[in-house]
């Protein structure tokens, strides 16, 4: 089925109209159920939540005030688990914060992990879990290539310390994407330096980003451009996004925003592209895109069958735009 279904969404708390900014972050850990996240439009520092639990959007704000002096207005979101949400956002002093919600409250305040000096990042993080229990972030690091840490929900385990993980050889010019595409496996993408018609990818495998090098030996491991096609069909405006299933085949659905305010999509499969870029509509997005996958059965760890991909981006006037494919 085509992207044929859009809607337009406001953001009202208590019936009173919220000005948002930036990129949407949206999670779903259940069939049927999706938690959206934006941000509040400067002075507005606050983040809100929206559900669709009731058929209908219902939001809050979230009661913990964001990291002082909150140097992004994009946020990032991932779930590990039922009634699980970690969110991610980048303070003034560039360091990344967490909040999470456990499934009965929020955090009292937002903190830093481990290692947080050498986590500093000016642009959104963008996060995955390919396992339950499990998350890894991501960020394009202040030297323009791309650092990762990651969480297990294991006794000794925790935050594990920011490592290098790619760009070595290459600038890069947008913060990533990242989706789970796999067990042992997370894809991420991101707008080349310099040149906006190309993504560049690297993946997880199941061993430690520590082993990266230079060396073309090691290049499967690295930045690269995709295989597959070429396709210079759109400019690629700001950060991508990405969309998988932990349990599926490899397949990831990649999202962008195109110079002319359109959303577009390619589709990624075995370590090539398996399609140009489609124009979804010609509704005007003018914030980057976020995209989550549905599964089968009634939690993402349970089942691998794609049955819906939605996808948020904010359009004009601080109204939401949300469009989905059923069975993609």
């Amino acid at each position: 089925m085509a992207w044929t279904n859009w809607e337009d969404i406001e953001v009202k708390v208590d019936g009173l109209h919220k000005s948002i900014q930036g990129a949407p972050a949206v999670v779903s850990w259940e069939k049927g159920k999706l938690h959206v996240f934006v941000h509040g439009k400067t002075p507005d520092a606050n983040i809100y939540h929206g559900s669709n639990e009731t058929n209908s959007w219902q939001w809050k704000q979230i009661p913990v005030a964001p990291p002082a002096t909150t140097l992004e207005s994009s946020i990032s979101a991932v779930s590990w688990g039922k009634d699980r949400i970690d969110l991610f956002a980048v303070g003034g002093d560039k360091k990344v914060y967490h909040c999470a919600w456990n499934g009965s409250k929020w955090d009292d305040r937002w903190d830093v992990g481990p290692d947080s000096d050498n986590g500093k990042t000016e642009s959104t993080p963008a996060a995955a879990s390919w396992k339950k229990d499990r998350m890894d972030v991501f960020i394009r690091a202040t030297n323009n290539q791309m650092s990762n840490q990651h969480f297990e929900n294991e006794t000794g385990k925790q935050w594990s310390k920011w490592s290098n993980a790619g760009g070595h050889m290459k600038s890069l010019d947008s913060a990533p994407a990242a989706a789970a595409s796999g067990p042992n496996r997370i894809d991420c993408f991101v707008r080349e330096f310099n040149n906006k018609k190309q993504l560049l990818h690297t993946w997880y495998d199941g061993t430690s980003y520590d082993s990266i090098t230079d060396s073309t030996t090691r290049m499967k491991y690295d930045w690269v451009r995709p295989g597959g096609m070429v396709d210079e069909t759109y400019d690629i405006e700001g950060a991508p996004a990405a969309a998988s299933t932990p349990l599926g085949t490899g397949r990831v659905d990649v999202f962008a925003r195109s110079s002319t305010k359109r959303l577009i999509q390619r589709k990624f499969l075995t370590d090539k592209w398996t399609s140009n870029w489609e124009k979804l509509s010609d509704y005007e997005i003018t914030g980057d895109p976020a995209a989550v996958a549905w599964f089968g059965k009634d939690h993402w760890w349970e089942g691998n069958a794609l049955k819906r991909i939605d996808c948020f981006a904010l359009g004009n006037n601080d109204i939401l735009k949300h469009a989905w494919n059923l069975n993609p």
